[in-house]
C-alpha cells in the first residue's frame, strides 16, 4: 500500500512537469476561452497551484517524518538495552507509529518477514521515506550490522 501512495505521489509530480500536459491544458482553456493568452495563463496557474498542493503536502508529511523518528530512535535505544535484535525492534514496532513512519515500518516487517538481508531492507526503507535524516540513520545501523559496534552509542550521537 506505501509503494502505491509514494509512488502516485512521484507519478502526478512527475506528469506535471510534462510538458504535453501543459499544452493540454493550455489548448482546452484556448479553445475555451476562444484567446491563446488567456488559456496560457489558466494552464500556468492551474499547473503552479497543483504542484503547490504537492509539494505542501510532501513538506507535511517529512515533517512529521522527523519528529517520529526522535521516537524511533528512542524506542529502538530502549529495546536494544532490553535485549532484543534489530530485526526483533523492526518486527514489532510499526503498529505503535502513525503514518507516515509506521507505514513505512510495517513495510519493512513485512520485508523483514521475506528477506533476511537487513542492509537491503534498510536501504529500501530510505528510498521509501525520500528523507535524508532516515538515510542517516540507516547508514548508521548498516554500518554497525555491517562490522559490529555498539548501536546504543551510534543511534544516541544520531539523535
Amino acid at each position: 500500500m506505501l509503494s502505491y501512495f509514494s509512488s502516485d505521489r512521484v507519478r502526478v509530480l512527475n506528469k506535471l512537469k510534462n510538458p504535453c500536459i501543459f499544452i493540454l491544458l493550455m489548448a482546452f482553456f484556448s479553445f475555451w476561452f476562444n484567446n491563446i493568452l488567456v488559456g496560457f495563463f489558466i494552464a500556468i496557474c492551474i499547473t503552479v497551484f497543483i504542484s503547490g498542493i504537492f509539494k505542501g503536502r510532501e513538506e507535511k508529511r517529512l515533517f512529521r517524518l522527523h519528529h517520529q523518528l526522535i521516537d524511533l530512535i528512542g524506542h529502538i535505544n530502549i529495546m536494544l538495552r532490553a535485549g532484543k535484535t534489530l530485526r526483533y525492534i523492526f518486527l514489532n514496532a510499526w503498529p505503535k507509529f502513525e503514518p507516515p513512519l509506521g507505514t513505512y515500518l510495517k513495510e519493512v516487517a513485512e520485508n523483514i518477514e521475506i528477506n533476511p538481508d537487513l542492509e537491503e531492507i534498510l536501504e529500501i526503507f530510505e528510498k521509501r521515506s525520500g528523507s535524508n535524516e532516515v538515510k542517516l540513520i540507516t547508514s548508521g545501523l548498516k554500518i554497525c550490522n555491517r562490522i559490529g559496534g555498539d548501536m546504543v552509542q551510534v543511534l544516541n550521537s544520531v539523535s
